[in-house]
């Protein structure tokens, strides 16, 4: 396809349009073309690209180029032998708007007319436009989600309506916030039609696209404690907007609390914990997902499975969390003396395998000893936490009682005791302290392993080693 000149657009009028709602995109022209990009398409024609609410999308098209016998007979052939073949959508539709699908495997059918019938499924779709908004957006990301995330808003907005001069309705409702990071601008606004929410940040060195697109879900995914995905994102320059438009979960419940619970003066404190992880994400720099978000939902993800699948999800979180404070070089005082150097085992291993007994037992015992000994026990590395005020006595307990158990293949028998439920809210309060640990916060949370869920003051002091 030739170079498009750029066509102008309302941003606004996009986002109403293709988020939160089914939507079909017709267009005259649509092709399909394989991995090499100096070849011509594999089909054309007009067609539909077209999306749900939420989940993947999908084209459909009316081929119009002529098949030779030997394309037809590969065709056939492929279909035989069930291959697939990797392709790329491009398409323009009626509006001028030139759009690119992302990998999709097609599917042929042959129609009465003895056209053919292309369709498929992709994960991503993008364009880029010039706005009639000019100016206003440049140089930001705007996210856009067609789920209003659980978070406490401060602006507040009123509404009337009046009949003859006289008020017969009104509403005031909070539908924005506002919050600077670091010098950047970060906007969070609920839109007027109140089914879509939006989020702007500023560009500024260190904080640019295409990480902040994935960096602010991070920080929001763990505050709302829920898997957040936006459905649009439009990285904003001076002259364009490059809009994309992806897949996301059709299911995105939750029953993992958030970490801050309680009355709305309580909750806006948690805009401090999502500085802190966006903040975590800035010095990582990485385009990927921290491991820390990664672990984290999956904890989300089993807390709406089964009791034992969540309280296990809770326990293997602690101990990668420990884990990754021990990489980060965050647990300074853990005492590393037990652990041999490579000569050591070396020796270690030659003397075992003189041992003339049972050859079995003996190669069990080095593979054993082998996956062990370079590892510092998590207990030391618990006790370590414990003196920075980062877990308590408590916690310790109920993780060990509940890895050790449930590890080892114990069913969780019914009805659950209000033991039990203690312990589930004592790990969860656990994952919170491990992961604000780990993004350096201090402050306001929900102390979940408290009767009455409580709010305390989370602080502790990192120790170091005497050298």
């Amino acid at each position: 396809m030739e170079v498009p000149e750029l066509p102008m657009v309302f941003i606004r009028l996009l986002t109403e349009k293709w988020v939160g709602r089914e939507f079909e995109i017709e267009c005259h022209d649509i092709e399909v073309h394989g991995i090499p990009d100096n070849c011509p398409p594999l089909y054309k024609g007009p067609g539909v690209i077209s999306g749900k609410e939420k989940g993947a999308f999908s084209f459909r098209l009316h081929n119009q180029i002529p098949l030779s016998e030997k394309d037809f007979n590969l065709f056939i052939g492929k279909n035989l032998q069930n291959e697939d073949i990797q392709a790329r959508i491009f398409a323009i539709d009626y509006e001028g708007i030139h759009w690119t699908g992302g990998w999709s495997i097609p599917n042929v059918y042959s129609s009465k007319s003895g056209k053919f019938i292309v369709h498929g499924q992709f994960e991503q779709l993008s364009t880029i436009v010039k706005r009639y908004e000019g100016n206003i957006c440049s140089n930001t990301t705007e996210l856009v989600f067609a789920n209003i995330p659980e978070v406490p808003l401060t602006e507040l907005v009123e509404e009337e309506r009046k009949h003859r001069g006289e008020k017969v309705y009104s509403r005031t409702w909070a539908n924005r916030h506002e919050l600077n990071f670091n010098g950047v601008k970060i906007n969070f606004l609920i839109s007027n039609n109140d089914n879509l929410f939006h989020i702007t940040a500023d560009h500024k060195e260190g904080f640019l696209a295409p990480y902040v697109e994935n960096w602010i879900p991070e920080a929001l995914t763990f505050i709302t404690a829920t898997l957040t995905y936006p459905r649009m994102i439009i990285r904003h320059f001076e002259d364009e907007s490059r809009i994309f438009l992806r897949n996301t979960p059709s299911n995105i419940k939750s029953k993992m609390p958030s970490p801050i619970l309680g009355t709305p003066n309580d909750r806006k404190e948690i805009w401090n914990i999502f500085k802190a992880y966006l903040e975590e994400c800035v010095r990582c720099n990485e385009f990927e997902q921290l491991a820390t978000t990664k672990i984290f939902s999956e904890v989300i993800i089993a807390s709406t499975g089964t009791l034992q699948a969540f309280v296990l999800s809770l326990a293997v979180c602690v101990e990668n969390l420990i884990g990754q404070l021990d990489e980060d070089e965050q647990l300074n005082d853990v005492d590393r003396s037990d652990v041999p150097d490579k000569d050591t085992w070396k020796n270690l291993k030659n003397y075992i395998e003189k041992w003339e007994g049972n050859t079995n037992v003996r190669d069990r015992a080095i593979k054993l000893l082998y996956s062990q000994i370079f590892s510092i026990p998590i207990k030391k590395k618990m006790e370590i936490l414990q003196q920075e005020n980062v877990v308590e006595e408590k916690h310790i307990k109920a993780w060990k009682g509940i890895r050790n158990s449930l590890a080892h293949g114990k069913i969780i028998e019914f009805p659950v005791d209000k033991d039990f439920w203690l312990k589930r809210n004592i790990l969860i309060s656990m994952v919170y302290r491990l992961v604000l640990r780990k993004i350096g916060y201090k402050g306001l949370i929900t102390d979940h392993a408290s009767p009455d869920i409580e709010s305390i003051d989370f602080q502790w002091e990192r120790t170091y080693s005497a050298d």
